[in-house]
């Protein structure tokens, strides 16, 4: 009983984890593209 809580906690905090990377990915290509579509009218 207790190892199945600790292993579903284990699981929630890697499911976590995974959508923070994938949400700081996501912002830092958005980050990125904005740069890019900054400087192309500047060139």
């Amino acid at each position: 009983m207790l190892i199945r809580g600790y292993a579903e906690i284990l699981g929630y905090g890697t499911m976590i984890s995974v959508l923070i990377t994938l949400r700081f990915l996501i912002g830092d290509a958005k980050r990125k593209s904005l740069a890019f579509s900054v400087v192309k009218p500047l060139d």
